[in-house]
């Protein structure tokens, strides 16, 4: 049974012209469509990753212009902390007794610079551009631990923000151990740095455009210094989130990261770099959103032509159908009046030879009468 309505379907539709000629019909913009619709999304696909490839490239551009400022600020920073450490070695009783002068003095060329204390390697302040800070104990300060163990790779550490005693502002300790002859731990010079010395350049190098930042921050996920929202710190989030855990991983001095900002819960692309082993990490950003705009605007009108050509395609599609079906009516009609008059003709034809039957048979016997 099914074997024979197979075939009955093969010869009705498969077999006829005209069947084939209306599955054409349909087919052939369906498969149009198809070719269309790939080549839209091939297109799509790669203008998404150009459009992802361009921000990254001009992030980078304005991440290594951050990285080489912030290198220079920490440079400078440095040398300063480091010449008040050199001092130590050399300085007269005389000299002792008004250095805190001297370190008021000094603390000028930083107006940034929120405190300024020589530590002894007890932990104690024993010189200081603030009079409050004056004895105060440092022991167990990270800045102070960190120089304790053995001395650091590089003389140079930075601590997480936290907010002053004197004035409850937040600011970040910048910390140079002191070494005698002997490499003998002496103490450390330590300079309390408002965030705000960072904001400068960080202004300079953030992208235009609402949805951008650029962030200072630590290996602890903590902001130093961050544009917009520059007072963010530790307290704004629980620490270091997915992007910059990837950059530390990475083990890498840039990475490209697509994530979410901790502050403001947007999806961003960013683009880190290390400062050198400081553990300070430059963060440029711009909002994900913001970067496809143009792309998908390209979207938007290549899917209202697509739109329009299957408009077109399948209204095509239906007058040809339509135009089929009147065809194969007309034909069909034909072919019955065909049938119609050679049946007419044939009953004709049948109706004459009966008549000249009928015509000839008197003659015939009037002739035969008369011979």
């Amino acid at each position: 049974m099914a074997v024979s309505i197979l075939r009955a379907f093969k010869a009705q539709f498969l077999t006829s012209p005209t069947s084939a000629l209306s599955q054409a019909i349909w087919i052939l913009p369906i498969v149009a469509l198809l070719i269309i619709g790939c080549t839209f999304s091939w297109f799509t696909y790669n203008e998404y990753n150009q459009a992802i490839e361009r921000e990254f490239r001009a992030l980078e551009s304005n991440d290594r212009i951050a990285l080489a400022l912030v290198t220079g600020l920490m440079r400078n920073l440095e040398q300063f902390l480091d010449n008040i450490a050199d001092e130590q070695k050399t300085l007269s009783a005389k000299e002792r007794e008004s250095y805190d002068a001297e370190l008021v003095a000094r603390k000028t060329h930083f107006p940034e610079v929120r405190s300024l204390v020589v530590i002894n390697a007890k932990g104690r302040v024993e010189y200081s551009a603030n009079p409050k800070l004056k004895g105060f104990d440092s022991s167990e300060r990270d800045y102070f631990v960190a120089h304790l163990g053995k001395p650091l790779e590089h003389n140079f550490y930075v601590s997480r923000p936290f907010k002053t005693a004197t004035g409850n502002d937040m600011s970040i300790a910048f910390s140079v151990a002191i070494y005698d002859g002997d490499r003998k731990f002496q103490g450390m010079v330590v300079s309390g740095l408002d965030p705000a010395y960072f904001e400068s350049v960080l202004s300079q190098v953030r992208p235009q455009g609402e949805g951008t930042t650029a962030s200072l921050f630590n290996s602890h996920g903590d902001f130093i210094c961050r544009i917009p929202n520059r007072d963010a710190s530790r307290e704004d989030g629980d620490g270091a989130n997915e992007v910059m855990r990837a950059h530390f991983e990475s083990q890498k001095s840039m990475t490209r990261q697509i994530g979410m900002s901790r502050i403001d819960g947007v999806k961003k692309l960013f683009v880190i770099s290390s400062v050198g082993n400081t553990g300070i990490y430059v963060g440029i950003s711009r909002n994900f959103d913001d970067v496809l705009i143009e792309w998908k605007k390209t979207v938007f009108i290549e899917f209202i032509i697509f739109i329009i050509t299957a408009v077109i395609l399948f209204s095509l599609s239906s007058i040809a159908s339509r135009r089929e079906r009147e065809r194969k009516t007309a034909d069909d009609a034909f072919r019955v009046q065909a049938i119609r008059l050679t049946a007419i003709n044939a009953e004709l034809e049948r109706f004459a030879y009966i008549a000249a039957h009928d015509l000839r048979e008197p003659v015939r016997l009037v002739s035969n009468y008369l011979t």
